[in-house]
């Protein structure tokens, strides 16, 4: 699955036995989170225990409040579902508010995963 929102939002999905990636490019601000949220949300009941949520920051250029928040709620429900949550980011444009946050003690974030089959 692909999308590409008007608004400067970049989505796309790939899903396998070990893990469900969304990728991320573009612009997160309030403008674009809904098209981010409703994607988080088809595919939250995807992961499970044995099955890894990864997002995939690291072509995001514009990364807002709204943004860190929709990455909360995901962990939320990650943790509710017993699911491992994964930022891949390594870009200051990531990195910067979510250290500034204090959100970088919470959340894995590592500059790659390794795709699991």
């Amino acid at each position: 699955m692909n999308t590409s929102e008007s608004t400067g939002i970049d989505l796309s999905l790939r899903e396998t036995a070990a893990m469900v990636m969304i990728r991320v490019g573009g612009e997160i601000d309030l403008a674009t989170t809904p098209a981010l949220r409703r994607l988080l949300g088809a595919v939250r009941d995807n992961v499970g225990p044995e099955r890894a949520m990864v997002i995939d920051l690291r072509k995001v250029r514009f990364f807002s409040s709204s943004g860190i928040a929709e990455l909360i709620t995901a962990r939320t429900h990650c943790r509710k579902q017993g699911a491992e949550l994964i930022i891949i980011a390594d870009n200051s444009v990531v990195l910067r508010p979510m250290q500034v946050t204090g959100l970088t003690t919470i959340f894995d974030i590592r500059a790659y995963v390794e795709t699991r089959r």
